[in-house]
């Protein structure tokens, strides 16, 4: 869910503007590692899934974060589990090229159309 909170959300259009950002920051979901269990992570990672009707779940993972590594194995086995195609892109902080992120997921996206998982 790395990143996702800046995503979460509508600003509601009424009020003042900061009341509405306000409004928004707070309704938005959170998850933090080191205190929720996997269990919250994936059924947050399931109901985006299904809200969104999307054909598979793409995970951004950052390398050498201790508490990401700690949950990836168990969150892929539910999440395959329920048969949804997911594909983890492994990424550093300072990620300086994404070329061999971008061929990574043409793969994964062919392998959608092709239906070879």
């Amino acid at each position: 869910m790395t990143g996702t909170r800046y995503l979460q959300g509508v600003v509601p259009d009424n009020g003042t503007p900061v009341d509405a950002l306000t409004e928004r920051h707070f309704k938005r979901g959170f998850y933090s590692p080191i205190h929720d269990d996997v269990y919250k992570n994936f059924n947050e990672v399931k109901a985006l899934y299904t809200a969104t009707n999307a054909k598979a779940i793409i995970y951004v993972h950052i390398e050498f974060c201790e508490s990401e590594e700690y949950d990836l194995p168990d969150l892929k086995k539910m999440i395959r589990k329920e048969g949804i195609p997911m594909h983890v892109v492994d990424t550093e902080y300072q990620t300086t090229s994404l070329s061999h992120v971008r061929t990574r997921l043409q793969a994964f996206f062919e392998s959608l159309r092709g239906g070879s998982l």
